[in-house]
């Protein structure tokens, strides 16, 4: 089935100092209404290569109550998007991307776990992340990151 797109991110902008950013989000169906939750835009950052075995989840908001006599009644909330990473980063890079989350880990941001799956792509803050310096070339990081809603 098709689908609207809800998430995506373009990452090949120039960089530019100034400017106008333009672009138009039109809907095909009259019957539905376009909408557009948050447009971010700034420099992007390449940490690493996201490996597979990445976990993807989310934490659904609703509010589910039954009554006393077991019927329920339920109050569609928000959800949030939750990412588990792991990726390899360059032995030279390990500081610089250590510092980047460290400075960074209360200040959300956009995280691209892979372009082709959509939904690790997730405005949130980075949470726990930890590097192992365990190969000659490369060192692994984790992280958690959990999505605003």
């Amino acid at each position: 089935p098709r689908r609207r797109k809800k998430i995506f991110a373009i990452t090949d902008l120039p960089p530019v100092n100034s400017g106008t950013l333009t672009w138009y989000v039109t809907e095909t169906n009259a019957d539905s209404t376009v909408r557009v939750g948050k447009v971010v835009i700034g420099m992007s950052i390449d940490i690493g290569d996201t490996l597979f075995g990445a976990r993807l989840s989310s934490t659904d908001w609703s509010v589910k109550t039954r009554d006393t006599w077991g019927n329920y009644t339920f109050v569609e909330g928000n959800y949030n998007s939750k990412g588990n990473f792991t990726v390899t980063v360059d032995h030279e890079d390990v500081d610089t991307v250590f510092d980047i989350l460290a400075e960074n880990q209360a200040r959300p941001a956009v995280y691209i776990g892979h372009e082709d799956y959509k939904n690790s792509i997730a405005y949130g803050i980075a949470q726990d992340a930890e590097i192992a310096i365990e190969y000659p070339t490369v060192s692994i990081l984790t992280f958690h990151v959990e999505g605003l809603t």
